[in-house]
């Protein structure tokens, strides 16, 4: 097992997938990373390695619905990512006849079988499908399903997976240690796989791998972006036949279409929905003088180009735009693909636009709370007369207050956004930390960044009552996080307790020598 390789590829998606980032704990593995990877290795080669429990992080989708993100141990991270790794030229194998030219998504590659970077860049493959599709109907298909798949990881049978890996060839020791990690994380029985974690998405494409085949061997014409299915047919009665044979490849794999989001469509009426906003943005980047800005409708692609002339006007239209469509359009036609196209144009010129908008609608789009606070965050040093950045620390602490903050998962995300930006904090604040930093009905990830904020701008008393749960708790990770919150401890008090506890655990030493290395 190549743990160094997954320990590098479990670093990237803490940063870019995950939902959930853990405090302090990369910084405090890096003390003996080789140690701490090497004593993984031997752990997880003794077949004897028992996964932990799996978190479910409810994330909001929109329209009061949410979805179930995963939130694995650093360990488990690492043991799931290297067992993946040994199915991956396998996997590659079998999928390889579909890739960017069936299945657009997370595309593998033999030259990323030994990079941090699981696949190629996922804006290509965006891109790829979009304009597949585009190709598909102007070669003559009259009728075109658009659909997907109902809640996909978390529906995947995981013997049915098991069996996918088997035939690929895969050592049954990995096949039989995967099985008992899916198992364990699994909330249905035998039933879901971790979300947010590449090493799923290679998973997810071998699941799918025989639908593909499916259709193909039937006779049908279909494009897929991860579960986002679109079939071309010649006329309508091609296109109900393609639809049962889609349902009932499905059904074999223990997955339903969205019926919500089922639609045959004609080809103009699928042109239409296929490029979305585009023209828009194609309108706005031809006044812009910037040429049609490569766009993917997912957040970590969502940068536009940078206007290189006529800076002014370029905002000007950017502004007009916004208040058109948002400012002075009605909620029920909200488009998101728009509102970040737009967004991050603002954010890019420090326009401040949009601020009473977005704070206005945080209750109203949860789902858009990551796109809201990195606008609102360019904000913070800019010293603009306008308005105080404090006046949005106000309204996002009279959100977190109201009963309009029922997300979890928000709610971290703005408490994080705070420990990111805020150089003091207010009473309110701070009391609201306290409520969520020890109340064990709270999940992990919300105390624990409450606790940060209350280390960094807490009074002594909230410092020692944290000191007091280092003592009670049995997890490694979470002493360790604690003890990172005891920087204003007094200095004696603080290292009687670090040297109480520094032999709790192989990771609790570490953040000790951690913490002696600041102290310098």
């Amino acid at each position: 097992m190549d743990v160094y390789l997954a320990w590098n590829r479990v670093k990237k998606d803490l940063k870019n997938r995950n939902f959930i980032s853990p405090i302090s704990i990369p910084e405090i593995l890096q003390i003996d990373i080789d140690k701490w990877l090497a004593d993984l290795k031997q752990k997880f080669e003794s077949r004897n390695y028992q996964p932990h429990p799996m978190e479910i992080v409810e994330i909001p989708k929109g329209k009061g619905l949410i979805r179930p993100g995963s939130l694995l141990t650093i360990d488990d991270n690492i043991f799931y990512s290297s067992l993946v790794q040994e199915c991956y030229l396998n996997v590659l194998t079998q999928i390889q006849w579909a890739q960017n030219s069936v299945d657009f998504a997370y595309i593998p590659t033999k030259e990323n079988v030994k990079s941090a970077d699981w696949y190629k860049e996922q804006l290509i493959g965006w891109n790829g499908f979009r304009n597949k599709s585009i190709e598909n109907i102007k070669t003559g298909y009259q009728y075109i399903i658009v659909t997907d798949v109902t809640g996909f990881y978390e529906n995947i049978d995981i013997s049915i997976l098991i069996s996918d890996l088997k035939i690929c060839g895969i050592d049954a020791n990995v096949v039989n240690q995967l099985s008992k990690c899916l198992n364990r994380w699994s909330q249905i029985n035998n039933r879901g796989i971790p979300q947010g974690n590449s090493a799923s998405d290679l998973l997810a494409k071998l699941y799918l791998d025989t639908i593909d085949k499916g259709m193909k061997n039937a006779g049908f014409t279909h494009l897929r972006y991860v579960d986002d299915i679109r079939i071309f047919c010649k006329n309508k009665s091609e296109a109900k036949k393609a639809l049962i044979e889609l349902i009932q490849l499905l059904r074999r794999r223990g997955l339903n279409l969205q019926s919500s989001k089922t639609e045959i469509l004609s080809a103009n009426d699928a042109l239409t929905e296929i490029e979305g906003i585009q023209p828009v943005i194609r309108m706005i980047a031809e006044k812009l003088k910037n040429g049609i800005p490569q766009f993917l409708e997912l957040s970590s692609y969502e940068e536009t180009k940078e206007s290189t002339d006529d800076d002014e006007a370029s905002i000007e239209i950017v502004v007009e735009t916004f208040k058109t469509y948002f400012i002075e359009g009605t909620d029920e036609k909200f488009d998101k693909t728009l509102f970040h196209f737009l967004i991050n144009r603002l954010k890019k010129e420090k326009n401040s636009l949009a601020i009473d908008y977005c704070l206005s609608i945080i209750d109203k789009h949860p789902e858009e709370t990551s796109n809201i606070l990195k606008y609102l965050q360019s904000f913070n040093e800019l010293d603009n007369k306008d308005f105080g950045f404090s006046l949005i620390q106000s309204h996002l602490i009279k959100f977190l207050s109201s009963d309009e903050a029922v997300y979890d998962f928000q709610n971290y995300q703005i408490l994080n956004w705070f420990l990111q930006n805020a150089t003091e904090a207010s009473e309110k604040l701070i009391s609201l930390c306290r409520q969520f930093a020890f109340n064990n009905n709270k999940p992990y990830y919300l105390r624990s960044i409450a606790r940060t904020l209350l280390c960094n701008f807490g009074n002594l008393a909230d410092i020692d009552k944290i000191g007091d749960l280092v003592n009670t708790t049995t997890s490694d990770f979470e002493k360790a996080e604690l003890l990172c919150c005891l920087k204003r401890m007094e200095k004696g008090k603080r290292n009687a307790l670090l040297g109480r506890v520094e032999n709790d655990g192989q990771i609790t030493k570490m953040a000790v020598n951690y913490i002696k290395q600041l102290q310098k």
